[in-house]
């Protein structure tokens, strides 16, 4: 469910009374606790927390004209959703996803955990300490370093001779699309598996006008 509002406070006067309380008292918590490098603002149709242009003026790396994106706080159809792309630092970082799952887990068992978004339907179910905890571990200047080193490490990306990608590096990068895997894909090319299936229908096509033929051709003897 992406909203189309254009600020923070048109998102929250948008909610029904008991998704607005449970998003405001998790925006305090990132109010209070996040890197005040770090800026708040609607992207993506959530409330989101970034890197501001600029801090770093390149911007995002799916689409530059959006500042690079940290974390996001969005009011789901079905439940409400904290997305954290510090979960993907393992990159730089090893042990640092698990930690924080574990942690999380730990604190809110009947949490929905997804590879970068915690998903819960209650506030009652969201470990707001175990949130307070990792937006203070990870500043903005962490984030950053972090981001800019898988960028170098993703295929393609030009390498000093003799360096490797990290491992690790296409699932970090993965997640640092938008969080609509639809619209991140749309427009891509078919790629290797798309020309595969193009291959295929071909053939499949050839085979069923080849017995169309044949049949025709009985036909015309009898």
């Amino acid at each position: 469910m992406q909203s189309k509002a254009a600020t923070v406070d048109a998102y929250l006067a948008e909610l029904p009374d008991d998704r607005r309380r449970a998003v405001e008292r998790i925006r305090e918590v990132f109010q209070a606790n996040i890197d005040p490098s770090l800026r708040e603002g609607m992207q993506y149709g959530m409330i989101g927390y970034f890197i501001p242009h600029e801090v770093y003026p390149p911007g995002y790396h799916c689409d530059p004209n959006q500042p690079v994106p940290y974390a996001a706080i969005a009011s789901q159809k079905q439940h409400i959703a904290v997305y954290l792309c510090a979960m993907y630092l393992d990159v730089v970082n090893p042990g640092a996803c698990a930690r924080m799952r574990s942690r999380f887990l730990q604190a809110g068992p009947r949490l929905d955990l997804g590879k970068s978004c915690i998903r819960f339907k209650r506030l009652e179910d969201f470990p707001l300490d175990a949130l307070a905890t990792a937006l203070r571990e990870i500043d903005g200047a962490a984030y950053l370093r972090a981001y800019q080193t898988v960028l170098a490490n993703r295929p393609g990306a030009a390498r000093p001779a003799g360096k490797t990608r990290a491992r690790g590096t296409s699932e970090a990068v993965a997640g640092m699309r938008p969080a609509n895997p639809a619209s991140s894909q749309r427009g891509a090319p078919a790629g290797k598996g798309g020309a595969n299936r193009k291959t295929s229908r071909a053939a499949a096509r050839g085979k069923a006008g080849a017995s169309d033929r044949t049949r025709a051709a009985r036909a015309k003897r009898t």
